[in-house]
């Protein structure tokens, strides 16, 4: 398995973890950045590694972009909400492309369109995290 494109952060040993899907590094960066240090972030370059790290370790937040090479957003989401071990894992749909019910129908539970406002993509990962880390999805994260 390639894992050059991977990246985990640190943070402290009850925060919520956060797998990062995204083909782009600027993108990966960017969420990096935005979570800050009071999130533990995986970071995973395509489909196929993000899958085996959230069957490894299921996270308490999976954020995705459909175009992942290896297994594609669709794909990845479809086999994640299929697996026992991560089908309760809210995943949050992060994309430039135009396809929110395609990504509804996969299983996704929320949407975001890219390119977005830091404050409304902050706001969404808090409200999903309530579903798994009730206290612990504030935060004051940095900027873009």
């Amino acid at each position: 398995m390639d894992r050059s494109n991977d990246r985990h952060t640190t943070a402290a040993d009850d925060a919520p973890r956060v797998l990062v899907a995204d083909a782009d590094p600027f993108a990966r960066d960017a969420i990096q950045r935005a979570l800050g240090d009071k999130y533990e972030v995986i970071l995973c370059g395509d489909g196929e590694t993000a899958l085996t790290e959230a069957r490894r370790q299921p996270p308490d937040l999976i954020i995705l972009d459909l175009l992942l090479p290896k297994l594609d957003g669709v794909q990845l989401l479809r086999k994640l909400k299929n697996d026992p071990l991560t089908a309760e894992v809210p995943v949050l749909v992060f994309t430039s492309l135009l396809a929110e019910e395609l990504s509804q129908t996969a299983g996704a539970d929320a949407f975001l369109s890219k390119p977005l406002r830091r404050s409304t993509f902050l706001a969404k990962v808090q409200e999903l995290l309530r579903k798994t880390k009730p206290g612990k999805e504030e935060c004051e994260c940095n900027d873009w």
